[in-house]
């Protein structure tokens, strides 16, 4: 079972960083927090409960900056200073930079393959990867 979620991620990985297409982007950065989430839930206890809810947090919170920052773009006379300012929310959110690092830490209670993944810079390396 714990097999199946880690090739999943890592499949789901390989796809975000080789697309060219925005949407397919945007879908597969979704699927990455979903699967990051189950893959920490996998011993099915109160402490990895809590978290992968931590996790999940953390990842929406960066996906809601990016729909934001989307939807700023998307209007000619935004301010620009405030979409670079959540383009790097966006990027400290998925990349744990301070002050986002407790997902990070909390990741920890997953499995040990699934620490050096996340730890390993896989999932730390999308969002630098989202910045280039």
């Amino acid at each position: 079972e714990l097999n199946k979620i880690i090739i999943l991620f890592v499949v789901v990985m390989g796809v975000l960083v080789s697309t060219g297409d925005f949407l397919t982007t945007l879908i597969f950065w979704e699927y990455l927090g979903v699967v990051s989430f189950f893959l920490i839930l996998f011993y099915d206890n109160f402490l990895s409960l809590r978290s992968s809810i931590v996790t999940l947090v953390s990842s929406r919170f960066g996906d809601v900056c990016l729909f934001l920052l989307i939807g700023l773009s998307c209007f000619m006379y935004s301010n620009y200073l405030f979409c670079i300012a959540i383009f790097f929310l966006i990027i400290f959110t998925k990349s744990a930079s301070f002050p986002f690092i407790s997902w990070l830490l909390e990741a920890m209670r997953a499995p040990t393959p699934v620490s050096s993944l996340v730890h390993s810079s896989t999932l730390v390396a999308a969002g630098i990867w989202f910045a280039m």
